[in-house]
């Protein structure tokens, strides 16, 4: 009987360090997971980011030429409203004054389009 208690002593004894090491590799094995979704979370976030300012300096881009084209556009209207002068014309009157008003008002309303969108990007926050 003695060597009975003796041996499921030393079997519980193995049992119990058994249950630890299964114990102590799951716990391991949990930190691991939650360090790479913290990894792939940060990584995401990272990327999103660099996408959205990607996309403020995209915007900006497209402001400038805009304002660019805005130039242009009053340039071209300054030159054919002194030539219409000249001719005792009314520019703005003509279909051609129409549509440089047209233009230069729709080119006006996708800079302010393009203003609220980079100032919405560069606003958002990840």
């Amino acid at each position: 009987m003695e060597t009975h208690k003796r041996i499921y002593n030393k079997l519980a004894d193995k049992v119990e360090l058994s249950v630890e090491r299964v114990e102590l590799n799951a716990e391991k094995e949990a930190r691991d997971f939650m360090i790479k979704a913290e990894k792939i979370y940060n990584n995401s976030k990272k990327d999103a980011a660099d996408d959205i300012l990607s996309g403020a300096f995209k915007m900006n881009d497209g402001l400038k030429k805009l304002n660019k084209l805005s130039g242009e556009v009053d340039k071209m209207f300054a030159r054919i409203d002194k030539i219409g002068k000249e001719l005792g014309v009314d520019i703005r009157k003509t279909t051609a004054g129409k549509n440089l008003t047209k233009a230069a008002q729709e080119i006006e309303d996708y800079q302010i389009k393009f203003q609220t969108a980079e100032s919405k990007l560069r606003k958002f926050k990840i």
